[in-house]
């Protein structure tokens, strides 16, 4: 649950902030006297001792022309966090799989090569990936079958229809 305004005026922010994340915020606080704006990303507590992402941003608050504190605005991002850290454990899973894959997979955009695998590295022959990569993509299928290539490309691109397996 959140703290009502009574509950937080007059109380040090540090007091809302996982100790562990109150070193990152001095050199913010910091910047803010000095008059820059800053925003920020730390953990906070709500009211029931909860662990919550916290994103805001802080300013320099002024008096008649002068620097007496610092501002902020903050917003609860834990959900955002939360999704985007199990993107990108999703993420690492998949380019784990795709790179450890004994299949040979190659993605290309515009008909030139973006990426390999190891298992297309090991069959084209290559040094690396590197070698691979910034090449077109035809230029690794053999002559005789560039053309039902190029037709299943299409079909897959344009048509949006699904390739059949083929040698």
């Amino acid at each position: 649950s959140s703290f009502r305004s009574e509950e937080i005026i007059g109380r040090s922010f540090t007091e809302f902030v996982a100790q562990e994340d109150i070193g990152h915020l001095s050199p913010a606080f910091e910047r803010a006297l000095a008059g820059e704006s800053v925003r920020l990303q730390f953990r906070g507590f709500d009211k029931d001792g909860t662990t919550r992402w916290v994103e805001g941003s802080i300013g320099p608050e002024m008096q008649q022309g002068e620097i007496v504190g610092v501002t902020g605005v903050i917003g609860d991002i834990t959900s955002r966090k939360e999704t985007l850290d199990a993107l990108s454990e999703s993420e690492e899973r998949y380019r784990i799989l795709v790179e450890r894959s004994p299949d040979a997979i190659v993605v290309h955009r515009n008909g030139v090569v973006v990426y390999v695998n190891g298992a297309t590295v090991k069959l084209a022959g290559a040094a690396s990936a590197s070698d691979l990569v910034g090449t077109p993509v035809l230029d690794m299928v053999h002559e005789s079958s560039r053309a039902s290539i190029v037709k299943r490309m299409y079909g897959i691109l344009h048509e949006e229809k699904p390739a059949e397996l083929a040698e």
